[in-house]
């Protein structure tokens, strides 16, 4: 209230000054050209609301307009593409766009993904990769909220380098532990042979933990259950792993072997780690395992060859 006032009062000295000497047909134009004059848009705004009360401007300023004009421009929405379907073993998988800004809450585009691909809250396979990515290329993990703020700064980089013209950048979400489907009735009926059923190959994930060890007489005895825990706290020494040796012993696991087969969330609910520390845990076992298995693989085609040539 006061601040129009004071501008009431600076308009009626302005217009004072003119009258003095300006004939009575030039006062209008004057005073518009004085108002109109104000650098500052604000300042203008005011000035004109206040001619308006004096009878000088014959309509209110646009306030609407006046604040568009200092509205920062909002980024572009990115396309996130969700897959539909991965935990159910009959539907095909099909993907829906959601697009999301920057400015949205990175919890609840994180909540919207999992509502969308139907898993728990605390579903812990989740992935993403830009859509530029080579089909061949690990996905990035997607557990936090900063993961969300990972992928967009990877699709911000992405269509910085790109020309006009090109389709724009999107962030594909994966699941990493889908649920295998079914195959259709008419190809399991064809692998029927005389009553028998053909075995299928596994997929490569789980053909690595279900080889024969027996394959080879030359293997690497099994690696302790200490030792793997020994070396992963060596690199985490601040997770202080040790202490969970007796709980996994409780449990049965004695050997690298076994523990590769749990995930981060058995050892989050029933060993009793951290989220940070089951995951730290699960992926250096995952890796220890299958460098072991390639090991393994290596020597019995080594084998295979030298008993081919006898």
């Amino acid at each position: 209230m006061y601040k129009v006032g004071d501008e009431l009062l600076r308009i009626v000295r302005l217009m004072s000054q003119s009258h003095s000497d300006v004939r009575p047909e030039a006062r209008r134009p004057r005073s518009s050209a004085t108002i109109n004059s104000v650098s500052s848009a604000r300042q203008r705004t005011r000035a004109q609301t206040a001619a308006y009360l004096l009878g000088i401007r014959p309509e209110l300023p646009d306030i609407i307009d006046t604040a568009e004009q200092h509205q920062a421009p909002e980024l572009d929405k990115i396309e996130f593409r969700v897959p539909l379907h991965t935990m159910d073993r009959i539907q095909s998988t099909t993907y829906v766009s959601k697009l999301h800004s920057e400015s949205d809450p990175r919890l609840d585009i994180l909540d919207s993904i999992k509502a969308i691909m139907d898993v728990p809250n605390l579903y812990e396979h989740l992935g993403w990769r830009v859509s530029t990515a080579r089909r061949t290329d690990p996905p990035h993990r997607l557990l936090t909220v900063h993961d969300i703020d990972s992928a967009f700064r990877a699709a911000r980089a992405e269509s910085s380098g790109r020309r006009l013209g090109h389709k724009k950048v999107a962030i594909e979400i994966i699941n990493t532990e889908p649920t295998p489907k079914e195959k259709p009735a008419k190809q399991r009926a064809g692998r029927q042979q005389e009553g028998h059923a053909v075995p299928q190959p596994l997929k490569r994930t789980y053909a690595l933990y279900l080889e024969n060890d027996d394959e080879s007489s030359d293997d690497e005895p099994p690696q302790e259950i200490e030792d793997v825990v020994t070396s992963v706290h060596s690199r985490y020494p601040a997770m202080n792993f040790r202490q969970y040796i007796g709980k996994m012993k409780d449990r049965g696991i004695f050997y690298l072997s076994t523990a590769a087969h749990f995930n981060s969330g058995f050892y989050k609910e029933k060993i009793g780690m951290s989220e940070g520390a089951a995951y730290t845990f699960h992926s250096y076992v995952e890796n220890a395992y299958m460098k072991a298995e390639h090991r393994k693989r290596g020597r019995n085609a080594k084998g295979k060859k030298a008993r081919a040539s006898r």
